[in-house]
């Protein structure tokens, strides 16, 4: 179990199909450490430091952060806030898993799309600064 707590971070509509798949798919199983469900735009102006805060979390704890095919949906702007906001809130010791498609490698490389990815270039720069 996690100490601080679990925290899905998501939108609104992705938080509504996950809860339904978990109503009527899973019967309801219950979690094994504390649960909070936010809804969160990555892109809007709400932070995610604003959002923990509301529900308990203890910025102070090492916590997880896992972000799993997430970076390419939110554009090139979005996907430097998304670090920044879990940088602000990631107390030493915590951990991120951070998955993403390195558009600079491959095909992908010359097209439109590959601005919405995010360089390993991007990420140590991003994360180290």
């Amino acid at each position: 179990a996690f100490p601080n707590g679990c925290f899905d971070v998501d939108m609104a509509s992705v938080n509504r199909e996950k809860q339904m798949i978990f109503e009527q798919v899973l019967q309801n199983p219950a979690p094994k450490c504390k649960l909070a469900t936010i809804d969160l735009d990555f892109l809007g102006e709400r932070s995610l430091q604003q959002e923990l805060a509301e529900v308990g979390f203890a910025a102070e704890k090492p916590s997880l952060f896992v972000a799993e095919g997430l970076i390419m949906y939110l554009g090139p702007e979005g996907k430097f806030k998304l670090i920044s906001d879990v940088s602000a809130v990631a107390a030493p010791g915590s951990v991120w898993v951070l998955q993403f498609l390195d558009p600079s490698e491959g095909p992908a490389a010359e097209t439109p799309q590959a601005k919405h990815g995010l360089t390993e270039e991007e990420a140590r720069k991003a994360l180290t600064e």
